[in-house]
């Protein structure tokens, strides 16, 4: 099915406007050594935690704006602007990242996305793309997630994702312009993207883990979480039930792995176990063999008593606490191989970010990445704060720390 939309009125990206024009065009200004007031040379690690991991701090950056981070195979990017000024998307060798520290990009006039992807070579934010390492051929549209050709969308009037041709997307001129896809899932409410082979994955906050074709041509589908890997067409609400809620989804290799809030006993018939603990625990199952055994990871631990962001990447398992602090372990063996690398941080995977339109209510927040990881080292960025007192939107300059810490050796 093809549908076309004024440009305006869907919403993806920040779940407020899929597509929307400039206020003023980006700026380039690739290679151009910029630091004024917002970066200085970074402090030495003082906490034993952080020492006992190896961790090591790579650059501060005062910014009253902040964004994700992204990573490649050689450079780390973010976003960041001292203020009152708008913000510059940053790059740095992540082997040498203070003393190679450049601008690529300008968005002056343009307002704050706090979200920065990095997908078949392309960056991407809010209302903008470019070709990285040096953000050339820029296009004024954005999406959630993107493949080599495709860019994937939610509208929220419709409850419906959609797919469109990155260099096609936008038909007509001035008023009439508009912007069309093909439906891929209808009756989604997605918070958060990812993509794996030829099927597209989000955290829904009605039906949990779901999963549909990214050609649409198959029903959506959900993941049972019971204790053997099972997706279904059925419904049944879930993350509204409140006996076990998957708090967030992180695919790896073979793995579909979830964070959940188990409430109640009542968990027993869902997720199969008996009994239930109540509390917070992650679990993995193999997301293309259907029948093969679910696998704890970690739970009942004290380490992981809340939860705020997972992120896995090569069998590391790292996830942030409400209390700030952030831990790595290796899936196959979590316990025994579990570290604290990160104290104080702000580690929240989906930031409570306001809608740019005060009229009007977007349930979907964007997703706000803190942390990056390759195959040596995991990246993040630090800021002292209590992420469950809500106190950690950045609403003047504030110290960020960018930080490194290497993986542990399989």
């Amino acid at each position: 099915m093809v549908m076309m939309t004024r440009v305006g009125n869907p919403r993806g990206y920040d779940f407020s406007a899929l597509v929307c024009v400039l206020a003023a065009a980006l700026v380039g200004c690739s290679n151009r050594v910029d630091l004024g007031a917002s970066l200085s040379p970074p402090e030495p690690v003082t906490n034993e935690h952080e020492l006992a991991a190896q961790t090591t701090n790579l650059a501060r950056v005062g910014a009253s704006q902040i964004s994700s981070l992204a990573i490649d195979g050689e450079f780390l990017y973010f976003a960041a602007a001292p203020a009152p000024a708008y913000p510059s998307l940053w790059r740095c060798r992540k082997s040498d990242c203070w003393a190679t520290l450049v601008t690529i990009a300008g968005a002056d006039g343009s307002e704050y996305s706090p979200v920065l992807g990095l997908h078949a070579g392309r960056l991407g934010w809010r209302n903008g793309m470019c070709d990285a390492p040096d953000c050339v051929n820029r296009l004024s549209l954005g999406f959630p997630i993107w493949d080599e050709r495709f860019g994937y969308f939610f509208d929220d009037t419709v409850a419906s994702i959609y797919r469109c041709e990155i260099a096609d997307c936008i038909v007509g001129t001035g008023f009439n312009r508009a912007w069309r896809g093909t439906l891929v899932a209808s009756r989604a409410q997605p918070r958060y993207f990812t993509r794996a082979e030829d099927r597209l994955y989000w955290l829904d906050v009605v039906e949990g883990i779901t999963r549909a074709r990214v050609d649409g041509m198959t029903p959506a589908e959900r993941l049972s979480l019971s204790n053997a890997t099972e997706w279904t067409t059925s419904r049944a609400g879930l993350q509204l039930a409140g006996d076990v809620t998957v708090i967030d989804l992180e695919l790896d290799g073979a793995y579909v792995y979830a964070a959940l809030n188990v409430s109640n006993p009542n968990a027993d018939a869902r997720l199969g176990c008996d009994p239930c603990t109540p509390g917070i625990a992650i679990a993995r199952w193999q997301y293309a063999t259907p029948g093969a055994a679910r696998e704890w990871v970690l739970m009942n631990d004290a380490d992981l008593t809340d939860l705020i962001h997972l992120k896995v990447f090569g069998g590391e398992v790292i996830w942030g606490s409400a209390d700030g602090n952030l831990w790595s372990c290796l899936a196959n063996d979590c316990s025994a191989s579990k570290r604290q690398i990160g104290v104080r941080d702000a580690m929240s995977k989906v930031a409570p970010f306001p809608s740019s339109d005060p009229s009007r209510v977007d349930l979907i927040q964007p997703d706000f990445e803190l942390i990056a990881v390759d195959e040596q080292a995991i990246f993040w960025l630090s800021v002292p704060c209590y992420p469950h007192h809500g106190d950690c939107s950045v609403t003047g300059t504030v110290d960020w720390t960018l930080k490194r810490t290497p993986r542990i050796a399989q």
